[in-house]
């Protein structure tokens, strides 16, 4: 399985049906101003951001994060293992910061 640069393939997707943020924002719920900082500011999404994201692209978290061998096929492999925590991390995080 080869590890991909997660932005580069939301990029791609979005390009591939010629969506803007703003249209990727409106499909998914998703903030405008969040999916650029993804995008540009380098911020990580939270899971429930993120799994909106792929929805509204119709795809699934791995197919976003990760290219080749799908994870839920090998739930032992550490790219499965870096994606998830890439995301459950930032999840907490952004829990962790709210008031």
């Amino acid at each position: 399985m080869a590890k991909t640069d997660w932005r580069k393939t939301l990029r791609a997707l979005m390009r591939e049906r010629g969506w803007s943020v703003h249209r990727l924002s409106k499909a998914s719920t998703v903030p405008a101003g969040t999916i650029d900082k993804w995008l540009y500011k380098n911020a990580e999404p939270g899971i429930e951001s993120a799994l909106r994201v792929a929805r509204a692209l119709g795809v699934s978290l791995d197919e976003l994060f990760v290219a080749g061998e799908s994870l839920t096929a090998n739930p032992e492999n550490p790219q499965f293992k870096a994606a998830v925590l890439r995301v459950v991390g930032a999840a907490l995080s952004d829990a962790v910061s709210k008031p």
